[in-house]
């Protein structure tokens, strides 16, 4: 049986709340943050700077110091799906499971797929890749005291809003990660 109108509602906004919290934590920029309720509940992340776009990057630039953008947009892509599987209990696959079963479930799987593939010579070395990253988000969420907490209060807000400011989401951040110290 699938999942309730309610309950793809609270996903999404968890997904989305997990990546503006790594941008807050980060202090990297973003505008805004929203979901979108009807018919296939989708949100998103409104940055004001460039984003990284696979067509505009190829092999050769990871030797030019494109290793840190790499590695901040992988962030950044999978931070919802670290959400997710924390907040959710999200049945976890491992990447070896993912690539042998030719899942790339969502938007954000299928960008960091196109994107990885641009840097790795095989999809082995992507989903390799992708374990780190996972591994660091997990980290970074799990040692920053209030960090979940701040998740769950902006994605509460966001479903009541359904769309936040970069401010209305540190002023959440900043109340939830400082009362937890």
């Amino acid at each position: 049986m699938g999942l309730t109108k309610q309950e793809k509602l609270k996903r999404s906004a968890i997904h989305e709340a997990g990546h503006a919290a790594i941008y807050l934590l980060q202090g990297w920029i973003f505008e805004s943050v929203d979901i979108i309720p009807e018919g296939r509940i989708r949100g998103g992340i409104r940055n004001g700077e460039e984003v990284m776009l696979p067509g505009n990057y190829s092999r050769d630039m990871l030797s030019d110091g494109y290793e840190r953008e790499f590695r901040q947009y992988s962030t950044i892509i999978l931070a919802g799906y670290a959400a997710e599987n924390k907040l959710l209990n999200r049945k976890k696959m491992s990447s070896a499971d993912k690539f042998s079963q030719g899942i790339t479930e969502g938007s954000d799987f299928n960008r960091y797929l196109h994107f990885a593939n641009i840097f790795f010579v095989s999809n082995e070395l992507a989903w390799a890749y992708f374990d780190y990253i996972m591994s660091e988000l997990k980290h970074l969420l799990d040692n920053r005291f209030g960090l979940w907490e701040s998740v769950i209060a902006i994605a509460d807000e966001l479903i009541c809003k359904q769309e936040l400011m970069k401010d209305e989401c540190e002023t959440i951040y900043k109340l939830k990660t400082e009362s937890a110290l």
